[in-house]
C-alpha cells in the first residue's frame, strides 16, 4: 500500500466518521453549521495531503453548460408546478438566514465536491465508496437532522423524501466529479439548494411531488450525458453495459415506488400490520398495498384501511347497514372475539386492500418500536 493510498483511506473513513457523529447531533439546524465547520478543514487536508489530478475530459466545457442549463430548467419546472400548487412566501435573505443556511450550505458543498474529486482521483475501491458515502451524509446535513425525527412516520419521510433523492443524485455527482471534474456540479448544486433565497416566492410543491422530481431529474441527466458524450464500447462491454442499465434503472423504479408507497398520497399506498388483530390472512409484519377510497363498492368481506383516533386500522367488514341515508359499515378483526366498537362511514374509509407481502415489514416494526421507547 503506497503513503498515497494511506492517506486516502484515513481521510475518507474520518471524515465520514465525523459526519456520522454530527448528523447525530441534537439542536435544531446545528448539524448543518457543525457539519460545514468540519468539511473546511477536511477540505484543506484532502487538499494538501493528496496529489492533485486533472481531468482530460474535451467535454468538460459542454458538460458544464448543460448541468447549468439543467440548474435553470428546474428552476423553471418547479415555478410552472406552482401554476397549480401555488405559491408562499419563504424566508428570503437576511444576516440570519446567511449565517445558519446559505454560508453553511455553500461551504458543505463546495467542500464535498473538492473532497469527492479528490478522493475518486485515487481510483480504490475503499476511497470510491467512502466518498459516496460522505456525500449522501453531507447532502442529508443540509437539510435535516436526525434529532428532529420525532416519530416513525417522520422517519419514513425522511428516507423517501431526503434520502432517496440523495442517493440517487450522488450516483450523478460521483459520475460527473470523476469524468468532467467538479466545475461540473457545484453551480448546479448551489443552484437548486439556494435559488429560495434569491427568489423568495416559491412553488408550494407538496413534498412528494418535490422528492420525485429530485429523483428523477439526476437519473434524466445521467442517462443524458452518458449517451450523448460516451463513446459506444464493442459488442461484449455493451451487453454488459445493457444489464448495467437495467441494474440502474430497477433500483430507480424501486425508489419511487417506494416514496409513493409510503407518502400515500397517490392512488396506491403502503402500511405495515403492526398487531395481531388479522392473524390469519394478515399477520403482524407483514405489508399490505391498498388502494385509496374513492366511493368504490365495498361489500361484505372486504378488508379495509380506515381511521380510528387518528390511526389506521386495516379490518374486515362483516356488516353494512344503511340508516338515515349514512352507509355504516361494522368492522371487526379476524382474531378478535368481538366487533370494533361503533361503526366507520365513508368519511373514515381510507382504503381497499389489494394484497399482501409477507414478513417484509418486521425491519419497519423494529424502527418504529425504537421511536416508541
Amino acid at each position: 500500500m503506497t503513503p498515497d493510498t494511506r492517506k486516502s483511506y484515513f481521510l475518507s473513513i474520518g471524515i465520514f466518521c465525523a459526519l456520522l457523529i454530527t448528523f447525530l447531533v441534537p439542536g435544531t439546524g446545528s448539524s448543518r453549521i457543525i457539519a460545514a465547520i468540519l468539511l473546511l478543514p477536511a477540505m484543506v487536508l484532502t487538499l494538501f495531503l493528496l496529489k492533485k489530478r486533472g481531468i482530460l475530459s474535451i467535454n468538460k466545457g459542454q458538460v458544464t453548460l448543460i448541468m447549468a442549463v439543467s440548474s435553470l430548467l428546474y428552476l423553471m419546472l418547479n415555478y410552472l408546478l406552482g401554476i397549480y400548487f401555488g405559491y408562499y412566501k419563504y424566508l428570503g435573505y437576511s444576516i440570519d438566514s446567511f449565517l445558519k443556511f446559505i454560508l453553511p450550505t455553500t461551504t458543505i458543498i463546495i467542500s464535498v465536491e473538492i473532497i469527492r474529486r479528490a478522493l475518486l482521483a485515487e481510483e480504490k475501491r475503499l476511497t470510491f465508496v467512502f466518498s459516496y458515502l460522505i456525500s449522501v451524509l453531507a447532502e442529508l446535513l443540509i437539510v435535516s437532522n436526525l434529532w428532529q425525527v420525532n416519530s416513525f412516520n417522520e422517519f419514513m419521510d425522511m428516507i423517501g423524501m431526503t434520502l432517496f433523492p440523495a442517493i440517487v443524485s450522488n450516483v450523478l455527482y460521483h459520475y460527473l466529479s470523476k469524468r468532467y471534474g467538479l466545475i461540473s456540479i457545484i453551480p448546479y448544486r448551489l443552484v437548486i439548494s439556494l435559488y429560495m433565497y434569491v427568489f423568495t416566492i416559491v412553488a408550494n410543491i407538496p413534498d412528494v411531488i418535490l422528492a420525485l422530481i429530485n429523483i428523477l431529474t439526476p437519473i434524466a441527466l445521467y442517462l443524458f450525458i452518458k449517451t450523448v458524450f460516451e463513446k459506444r464500447p464493442q459488442k461484449a462491454v455493451k451487453k454488459k453495459s445493457g444489464w448495467r442499465f437495467v441494474g440502474y434503472a430497477a433500483v430507480a423504479i424501486l425508489m419511487i415506488s417506494i416514496v409513493m408507497l409510503i407518502s400515500c398520497k397517490f392512488r396506491f399506498g403502503a402500511l405495515v400490520i403492526g398487531s395481531e388483530s388479522m392473524t390469519g390472512e394478515i399477520n403482524k409484519g407483514d405489508a399490505i398495498v391498498y388502494e385509496r377510497y374513492e366511493d368504490q363498492q365495498i361489500g361484505k368481506g372486504q378488508v379495509i384501511v380506515f381511521e380510528k383516533d387518528k390511526v389506521a386500522v386495516i379490518h374486515r367488514v362483516v356488516d353494512i347497514q344503511r340508516i338515515n341515508g349514512v352507509t355504516r359499515y361494522y368492522t371487526k378483526g379476524d382474531a378478535n372475539d368481538s366487533l370494533d366498537t361503533g361503526y366507520r362511514t365513508d368519511g373514515d374509509i381510507i382504503g381497499l386492500t389489494r394484497f399482501k407481502i409477507s414478513y417484509i415489514g418486521y425491519p419497519t416494526l423494529f424502527i418504529r418500536s425504537l421511536f416508541e421507547r
